[in-house]
């Protein structure tokens, strides 16, 4: 299964590093939908294959260099 998320990292990752995981989710079959390269928000949404999912939820859980790693959703405002 794929599913959508948004990966953030830290702000000590490099622009390389986060280019790694870009091509790395690419390499696993996922799609990048969107980069986001602002202050205190770097990252990248993208549909990521549950098989590598997994490695990315350790590497966060681990204390690497991804900070947030949430799925992407609709939010409406009522």
């Amino acid at each position: 299964m794929v599913r959508k998320f948004i990966v953030l990292f830290k702000d000590l990752a490099t622009a390389e590093q986060i280019a790694q995981y870009v091509q790395e989710v690419v390499n696993q079959g996922g799609q990048i939908t969107n980069n986001y390269n602002m202050p205190g928000f770097r990252g990248f949404a993208a549909f990521i294959p549950d098989h590598y999912l997994a490695s990315l939820v350790q590497v966060q859980q681990l204390g690497g260099l991804i900070s947030s790693l949430e799925p992407d959703a609709e939010m409406k405002v009522q």
